[in-house]
C-alpha cells in the first residue's frame, strides 16, 4: 500500500487520500499512519496543513493520531491547547459510526492528555475534566480494559469533587489492562480511587470488590495507597457482610503480615465485630425456644399483653441480642483518633451503625413483640421517635408488616409480610412524621426568638420613637 510519489506535495496528497479510504477500518488506518510516522515527522511536512483535510467530524481517528504527532515537540501555547480542546469538543457531536474502534488509538489519546495535563491542568482544571470525560466516552473499550486515562479521569473527578461523572464508569466490571507497560502503582491507584467513589455513594459491596481487586495486584513494596486500600477494605467488608474480609488471593505471607502490622486499630475493630457476632449468634440460639408467636398478637393491645407477660428468660434473650452493638460502638469511640488520622472515621461509624441495623433485623426475625423502652436503652437511640423510625425502616426493608402501640409502648411484627404498597405507605408516613418533628422543632425556635425580641429592652427603645412618630 505504501506509495512513493516524487515530491513532498504528492506524498501528502496521497497520504490524505489513503487515510480517507481507511476511515471505516480502524486497524488498517492505525497501521497505515503508524507506517508513515517517519514521513509525517519530517521537518518538511507540516501536519497543520494536513489536519484541515481530515476534519474531526468525519475523520476523528486520523485527526487524533496526527494531533498527537503535532504536539510532540512543540512548546506549550494557549492557542495549541485551544486547538486540542476544540478537537475533544467536536468529538461530542461526531457520529458514532466514525468512533468505532477509537480504543485502538488509546496511546495517542494518552499522549495528548498527558501533554495537556502537564502544562494546562492548573490553569484550567475544568477544561481538563471535560477533555478526560470526552476520552472516557470515546474510548469505551468493549473488553473493559483500564488505562492511564482511567486513572487520570478518576483523580481529576476526586480532586474537583465531581463524582457523579465518574460513578457510572467505576461500577462496570474490569477484565484487563490495556497496556502491558502500565505501572503497578497506577493499577492500584485506579482500584483505590474507584473504591473511594463507590464508598461515597454507600455502594459498599462494589467498593469491597474494587478494593479487593486492587489488593490482588502483586506488589513488592508496601505503599501508602496499598495500606489505605487495605484499611478501607476491612471497613467496607464489615459494613457489607458484617464480618471480617476473606483472605486476599495471591498475596504473600510477608505482605499480609506487613499489612496487619500497620493496621492494628482496624484489626481491633474486626475483633470487636467478631466478638459481637459471636455473642449475638449464641443469644439467638438460646432465645429460639422462647420466641413469641406473632399470630397471637392480632391487635395492638394484645401485643402489649403478650409482651408484658413474656417469661424472664425471653426478656434476658432480648438483652443479650442487643448487647453486641455496644461492643462495636465502644471500640469505634476508643479508636476515634486513629480513624481521624486516616480520614476513615465516617466509615468506622457506619460499621457501628450497620451492626445496630443487624440487631434490629435479628429482633424483627426473632420476636413477635417488643417493648420500645428496652430497645431504646440497649441500642442507645437518643429518642423514642428515633427508635420507632429505625425499627420501622428495617421492617420496611424486609417487607414485614409492623403494628405500633405508642400508648402501651410496644411494637408487633406480624407473621405475614406486608405488600409493596403497604410498606411504601408506611415509609411515607414515617418520613412525614419525621419531617413534622423537624417542623415542630423549628417552630419552637422561632417562638423563642420572637419572645426574646419582644422582651429586648434595646429593641423596645428603638421601636417606641418610631411608633410615636
Amino acid at each position: 500500500m505504501m506509495f512513493q510519489p516524487q515530491t513532498i506535495g504528492e506524498k501528502i496528497e496521497r497520504f490524505i487520500t489513503d487515510a480517507r479510504t481507511f476511515r471505516t477500518s480502524p486497524e488498517e488506518l492505525f497501521d497505515y499512519i503508524h507506517g508513515n510516522e517517519k514521513f509525517l515527522t519530517n521537518q518538511k511536512v507540516q501536519i497543520s496543513a494536513i489536519l484541515p483535510h481530515l476534519p474531526t467530524s468525519e475523520h476523528p481517528l486520523a485527526h487524533c493520531y496526527l494531533l498527537s504527532l503535532k504536539i510532540q515537540d512543540l512548546k506549550p501555547r494557549d492557542e495549541l491547547f485551544l486547538e486540542v480542546y476544540e478537537f475533544f469538543r467536536q468529538l461530542e457531536f461526531v457520529d458514532k459510526m466514525y468512533l468505532d474502534g477509537f480504543y485502538r488509538f488509546t496511546d495517542q489519546v494518552l499522549d495528548i492528555v498527558e501533554w495537556c495535563n502537564k502544562y494546562f491542568e492548573n490553569k484550567n482544571p475544568f477544561a481538563m475534566l471535560f477533555i478526560l470525560r470526552c476520552c472516557m466516552k470515546v474510548l469505551d473499550n468493549p473488553q473493559r480494559e483500564i488505562s492511564d486515562i482511567d486513572v487520570m479521569f478518576l483523580e481529576q473527578c476526586l480532586k474537583m469533587k465531581y463524582l457523579d461523572a465518574a460513578y457510572p464508569y467505576v461500577t462496570r466490571p474490569v477484565f484487563g489492562i490495556f497496556s502491558k507497560d502500565m505501572k503497578i502503582s497506577q493499577i492500584q491507584l485506579y482500584f483505590y480511587n474507584a473504591g473511594l467513589i463507590c464508598s461515597h455513594y454507600h455502594k459498599f459491596s462494589d467498593a469491597q470488590r474494587l478494593f479487593k481487586m486492587g489488593l490482588t495486584v502483586p506488589f513488592s513494596k508496601l505503599t501508602s495507597v496499598v495500606l489505605m486500600m487495605y484499611k478501607r477494605y476491612i471497613l467496607v467488608s464489615l459494613i457489607a457482610d458484617g464480618y471480617p474480609p476473606s483472605p486476599i488471593a495471591h498475596m504473600s505471607e510477608t505482605n499480609l503480615s506487613e499489612l496487619i502490622q500497620h493496621t492494628e486499630p482496624y484489626q481491633r475493630l474486626m475483633m470487636a465485630c467478631v466478638t459481637a457476632s459471636s455473642s449475638s449468634s449464641s443469644s439467638s440460639s438460646s432465645s429460639s425456644a422462647n420466641e413469641m408467636n406473632p399470630s397471637s398478637s392480632s391487635s395492638p393491645s394484645a401485643s402489649s399483653s403478650s409482651s408484658s407477660s413474656s417469661s424472664p428468660s425471653s426478656s434476658s434473650s432480648k438483652d443479650d441480642l442487643l448487647v453486641d452493638f455496644n461492643i462495636v460502638a465502644a471500640r469505634v469511640t476508643e479508636l476515634e483518633e486513629e480513624f481521624v488520622k486516616d480520614a476513615t472515621l465516617g466509615l468506622a461509624r457506619i460499621v457501628a451503625k450497620s451492626m445496630k441495623e443487624r440487631q434490629f433485623s435479628r429482633m424483627i426475625q426473632t420476636f413477635g413483640a417488643m417493648k420500645l423502652k428496652d430497645v431504646r436503652t440497649k441500642t442507645q437511640c437518643s429518642t423514642t421517635s428515633e427508635t420507632i423510625h429505625t425499627i420501622l425502616d428495617m421492617a420496611y426493608k424486609q417487607g414485614i408488616y409492623t403494628v405500633l402501640d405508642e400508648k402501651e409502648g410496644t411494637v408487633t411484627f406480624e407473621s405475614g409480610t406486608a405488600s409493596k404498597a403497604e410498606t411504601e405507605e408506611l415509609q411515607r408516613a414515617f418520613s412525614l412524621v419525621k419531617e413534622m418533628g423537624r417542623v415542630g422543632e423549628l417552630s419552637k425556635q422561632l417562638e423563642y426568638i420572637d419572645d426574646s425580641m419582644s422582651l429586648n429592652s434595646f429593641l423596645i427603645a428603638q421601636t417606641i420613637p418610631n411608633v410615636l412618630n
